[in-house]
């Protein structure tokens, strides 16, 4: 469309917000309900194509593909007057501001807001870009609320979230719907791809939405939310833009810039950071508003990260309000324990569950358990059923436990969250896609498998104890990292610590686990020892605030250790004095239950006889094994050899080892099919069975098996219903004809003995009378 044609204007009410700029006061005690007299019908009139409204956005935006700075300053140029506060308002002084930003809280949510949430809200008042650093838990999500609050509904002001996670935007919305004391209903929509179309594009220019939440890549990458981003209209409800879990920047900016590649720790989270394409763009995006204030909020963003976040929105210290509340949350008991099994099998976590027989589904603790990758939330999953002898693990409709990850389905994502938010069920086993911002007060335990950043552990650690009882956090790590520091000797300067050192330090670290991580998250490192002097500051920091006792696994080593070993003792019933200091009346689990044994080197091969093809792509590789084989074969012996290539390795060894791909590693290969014949060749077949398992024919052969395990499963499971059924009928009917026999047998019995009675009777009177007779003869 060239810049002749005409502009096709939607739903323009400007006539009411011209009023937002006057100096008259206007009530605000209901600013949040909706203002259906001010509404425009957005359905009323003709009804429009959604070609037709792309054009339309299209036509007021003209140069949606003009850089962003460009497209900021013709924003600046063209755009009408950013909504505002009342003017009274923005004539307050900063004492009465805050006062005043009290009472509209307060009317709100029915209780006193903090002091670090009014001094950030008054800050954006004045329009100053504020960032937020408060422990999770703290109420950081109720700062946009606040603010959001003093505007009027007429003016159809936009809050413009930015999430790292799609279901922490699902999790917000929810909780839109009900808003302080008086249950009001903010109207939020999260973007996911599913949702932004031309239709949804046309709702949120026209003010439909109070907030509106959506992740870096709709930001950056999608054309339709481009066209609503730089629309006038929509850049003149604009209110504020709130980076939520504002270190994820950090992250991403480490990803793209290379600087991850290097790091472990990075890798324990990956689902955490994935590569943002456009992150240079990120904050020259954010930033191209007409004026906009921005809102930055974290729990753990140590001084490197809030450096370089302020460097990508070319930011100084100066032109940012900063808000410090408490980062330190007492009321989480931090448990720190060496694993005893490998990571990978995710063992450990075993000995913490009891049998279903033992803790009915509905009585265990609701627990979130974090694993570092997808494949181990499934094997956390295998674990934890096996332990509680339900077979449940395949079950997407468990009432024990269900996994949640990045690429979970997004109706299944949905059944996990609503369902345990609902308390269908208590353990959720998920990576760090569940790791950020979920506000579920229901949470009393949160386990962490592995060592990772200390950052991300205690975000995710952060997710419990958020319903004003305390809460449990388990940090499983391993003893030794290969190639990692594994004593406090092995860190030549303490306070200089990359992010690996960090990750490093807080698994071996002996010093209090909570100040450790208070520690990293204001200095940005793990303090190492009790001389340390901003360890000694901060210990006395928290004597003076006033905090209790600290019961973490490194204060309090003997409480600590019974805790992990009784844990299977714990259930909701008993949670809060179970995790005290003075744990009482915790019953014994009767019978207790044999710690599980697991044998190292026990495998449950798939039974192959091999004398029959599998399936197609099965059997495909199984060929290509044999050929791999054959020549393998040929340039090792050079015709020397006295017997051919399949007296050595034959169909039948390939076709064991294609059904058993998912079991073999290098080490066990020899238990699956005999001993190496030639040296190096279970090396070259391993090499072969790896780059297989990573092509999309593995994945589909893979899950297509999984489906038919899970129908064999089901089938089975519906046949042993079956016959437990047939077999408690049978033992029904057989127990009501032992019952009829038996009451059968004492009828007869009562019969006899009443016929028996009567003949006495019988005689007996036959008897008085006989001898009543002869007494009157003898008379």
């Amino acid at each position: 469309m060239n810049q002749s044609e005409t502009e096709i204007p939607i739903e323009d009410d400007s006539s009411h917000e011209e009023d937002s700029d006057s100096g008259q006061r206007i009530s605000a005690s209901n600013p949040i309900e909706d203002d259906s007299s001010n509404e425009e019908d957005s359905n009323s009139g003709q009804r429009i194509t959604e070609s037709e409204v792309i054009d339309e956005i299209a036509a007021l935006n003209r140069g949606e593909s003009l850089p962003d700075e460009l497209a900021s300053l013709k924003l600046q140029a063209t755009s009408k007057k950013r909504v505002t506060l009342r003017q009274d308002i923005l004539e307050l002084n900063h004492q009465e501001l805050k006062e005043h930003i009290r009472v509209e809280s307060r009317n709100l949510y029915g209780d006193e807001a903090k002091d670090e949430q009014l001094k950030a809200v008054a800050a954006l008042v004045h329009d100053r870009h504020t960032f937020v650093l408060a422990g999770t838990g703290f109420g950081k999500t109720r700062i946009a609320e606040m603010y959001h609050n003093m505007f009027q509904p007429y003016q159809k002001s936009i809050v413009l979230v930015l999430n790292p996670l799609d279901s922490l935007g699902d999790n917000q919305v929810e909780e839109k719907k009900k808003v302080g004391v008086n249950n009001r209903h903010i109207k939020a929509v999260n973007l996911t791809s599913n949702v932004l179309d031309a239709k949804m594009a046309r709702k949120i220019i026209s003010g439909e939405f109070e907030f509106v939440y959506l992740s870096p890549e709709a930001l950056l990458n999608n054309e339709i939310f481009r066209d609503v981003y730089f629309n006038p209209k929509f850049q003149s409800r604009l209110s504020l833009i709130v980076v939520d879990e504002a270190h994820m920047v950090y992250v991403w900016g480490l990803v793209a810039n290379g600087q991850s590649k290097g790091l472990t720790s990075h890798l324990k989270h990956g689902e955490r950071g994935v590569f943002r394409p456009g992150y240079g763009e990120l904050a020259a995006r954010l930033m191209a508003t007409n004026g906009t204030p921005l809102l930055m909020m974290s729990a753990t963003c140590r001084p490197i990260a809030i450096n370089s976040i302020l460097e990508s929105f070319k930011l100084t210290r100066q032109m940012v309000t900063f808000v410090e509340a408490e980062l330190t949350r007492p009321e989480i008991r931090m448990l720190r324990i060496d694993m005893q099994k490998s990571l990978a099998s995710s063992e450990d976590l075993a000995d913490l569950y009891s049998t279903q027989e033992q803790t009915p589904d509905n009585e265990i603790i609701p627990t979130l358990i974090y694993s570092t990758t997808r494949n181990l939330t499934g094997q956390v999953l295998d674990v934890v059923n096996d332990a509680r002898e339900a077979n449940q693990e395949d079950d997407p409709f468990s009432a024990f436990a269900r996994r949640y990850h990045s690429i979970t389905g997004d109706m299944d994502k949905s059944d996990v969250t609503g369902d345990f938010t609902k308390g269908v069920f208590p353990v959720v086993s998920s990576t760090m896609a569940l790791g950020l911002g979920q506000n579920w007060k229901r949470v009393r335990c949160v386990i962490h498998m592995g060592r990772g950043d200390p950052a991300s552990i205690c975000q995710m650690l952060g997710r419990c104890g958020r319903d004003g009882k305390k809460g449990l956090a388990i940090m499983f790590v391993e003893p030794h990292r290969k190639n990692g520091k594994n004593s406090v000797s092995d860190f030549t300067n303490v306070e200089l610590q990359n992010d690996d050192d960090r990750m490093d330090a807080l698994a071996i670290t002996p010093v209090c686990l909570r100040i450790a991580f208070s520690l990293d998250n204001r200095l940005g490192y793990i303090p190492l020892s009790f001389d340390d002097p901003n360890y000694k500051r901060e210990a006395k920091r928290e004597v003076d605030a006033g905090f209790s006792e600290c019961s973490c696994s490194n204060c309090k080593p003997e409480s600590s250790k019974w805790v992990i070993n009784n844990f299977k003792r714990a259930n909701i019933n008993n949670f809060d004095s179970f995790i005290s200091d003075s744990p009482q009346d915790i019953a014994e689990l009767f019978p207790i239950r044999q710690e599980k044994q697991v044998a190292d080197n026990q495998i449950n091969w798939v039974e192959e006889s091999g004398k029959k093809p599998l399936h197609e792509i099965l059997e495909a590789f199984t060929q290509a094994l044999v050929r791999y084989f054959c020549d393998f074969f040929d340039s090792e012996m050079k015709g020397a050899a006295a017997y051919p290539p399949d007296a050595y390795f034959s169909i039948i060894h390939a076709r064991k080892i294609s059904r058993n791909t998912k079991h073999l590693t290098l080490d066990n290969i020899e238990q699956l099919i005999g001993n190496e014949m030639l040296t190096g060749q279970f090396k070259m077949l391993f090499d072969h069975i790896t780059l297989f398992q990573s092509t999309d024919s593995y994945q589909y052969i893979s899950h297509r098996q999984e489906e038919l395990d899970a129908e064999l499963d089901s089938k089975a499971a519906r046949l042993r219903k079956e016959k437990e059924d047939e077999d408690n009928q049978r033992a029904e009917a057989t127990r009501a004809i032992q019952e009829a026999a038996a009451q059968k047998k004492i009828d007869t019995a009562a019969r006899v003995k009443a016929n028996a009675e009567k003949k006495r009777t019988a005689k007996e009177a036959k008897f008085i009378k006989s001898e009543k007779k002869k007494g009157q003869e003898r008379e």
